[in-house]
């Protein structure tokens, strides 16, 4: 059997003359190595196919570099890098890249926990309560798409700016009136107390 070949696969002939080689060796129907390993696994996964335009590694430096504001949807990863789209959603599929979402949560101290320990509760049947609303001027809970690298942590919602507003509650007040039930019913006897 000639050894040298041009092309990766073999042609029709030399199948047929390993296939001839191999029937010589048979014992019993069966092939005496396949007795002993009957298991062949393909060598051909990992080093068939078209290489890949760009390395794991290549990416991972390509993102880092973009800002976090960038990095919300995959679409702005690809413009800013210049990757195609289906190379970034490929390298997340593979775990190069990492999806999160992150949350903003209160950091209760002790301070906070004795504080909250010393509330009482109003109702509030007297009281002009005046209130300001804060409406944070950037997100509290954003998606990021993240590269092996440090992590930015928020101790809370504080240190985001906020627009703030005045805003007034004059006592609360039902407005409905309790009046003894007129009628029988399933739910209560007549001359209970009801909302009217």
């Amino acid at each position: 059997m000639n050894t040298a070949r041009k092309t990766r696969e073999l042609s029709y002939e030399e199948k047929l003359e390993v296939v001839a080689q191999l029937h010589q060796s048979m014992s019993g129907g069966k092939v005496n190595k396949f007795l002993r390993n009957s298991h062949m696994p393909s060598a051909k996964p990992g080093r068939v196919g078209r290489k890949p335009t760009h390395t794991d590694d290549e990416i991972t430096v390509l993102i880092s570099d973009v800002p976090e504001e960038q990095r919300s949807t995959m679409r702005d990863i690809a413009e800013v890098t210049g990757l195609s789209l289906s190379a970034v959603y490929r390298s997340f599929r593979k775990g190069t890249l990492k999806r999160r979402s992150s949350r903003l949560k209160p950091l209760i101290t002790v301070a906070n926990m004795l504080e909250l320990r010393h509330f009482e509760f109003d109702d509030m049947w007297d009281i002009v309560h005046l209130d300001e609303k804060s409406i944070n001027a950037d997100k509290d809970r954003r998606k990021v798409y993240l590269v092996k690298g440090p992590t930015i942590a928020v101790i809370s919602k504080r240190f985001i700016p906020k627009a703030m507003f005045l805003a007034a509650v004059i006592g609360m007040w039902p407005f409905v009136e309790y009046r003894p039930a007129v009628r029988n019913s399933r739910n209560r006897p007549d001359g209970a107390t009801v909302p009217t």
